[in-house]
């Protein structure tokens, strides 16, 4: 299969959407032949600031391919990180194409309006120089342990159903 100029293969393609385009694929053989350095900085919470270190063609035949990897992982970062301001840390041209994606009214709207309603902040898309990118800033936080209060857990797997109940951390079925 090829898209934008970048060929991938497509081992099964389903039927009931023959243009559907894995995303995996399409990533691998985008960064075989990128070589020209970006970063894309998500900034959330409390100054917390993700950084994704990637590359882009950064040629004028491979422009509408820089465009499409570039808005694709802008989308998933912000769903799987979250926050307001994405900034972009090297083309300039790439920055000017996410920006005006990533506007109230641009074909993100959705995203911004839910990004800013989440942060309760305005949704922006900034630029720096790719020396510039902002230094990741991160936290973790422990997940789990907490006994206090009732818990149900199932499971409604193919051939048996799994159920639990706690209170308390007391098994109760």
């Amino acid at each position: 299969m090829k898209l934008y100029g970048i060929e991938f293969s497509v081992k099964n393609a389903p039927q009931l959407d023959p243009h559907f385009i894995p995303m995996e694929q399409f990533f691998r053989g985008f960064l075989k032949t990128a070589k020209q350095p970006l970063a894309i900085a998500i900034e959330r919470e409390a100054g917390y600031i993700s950084v994704y270190d990637t590359f882009i063609h950064g040629t004028p035949d491979m422009q509408q391919a820089d465009f499409y990897y570039v808005e694709r992982l802008v989308k998933f970062l912000m769903w799987a990180k979250g926050g307001f301001c994405v900034t972009i840390c090297g083309s300039r041209e790439v920055y000017e194409y996410i920006k005006s994606n990533y506007s109230a009214d641009g074909k993100r709207g959705f995203d911004v309006k839910t990004m800013s309603d989440v942060y309760e902040q305005s949704f922006k898309v900034v630029h720096l120089p790719y020396d510039q990118k902002p230094t990741e800033r991160e936290s973790s936080k422990p997940l789990g342990g907490h006994m206090d209060g009732c818990r149900i857990g199932f499971d409604a797997g193919g051939s048996d159903r799994k159920v639990s109940a706690v209170m308390d951390g007391e098994v109760l079925y």
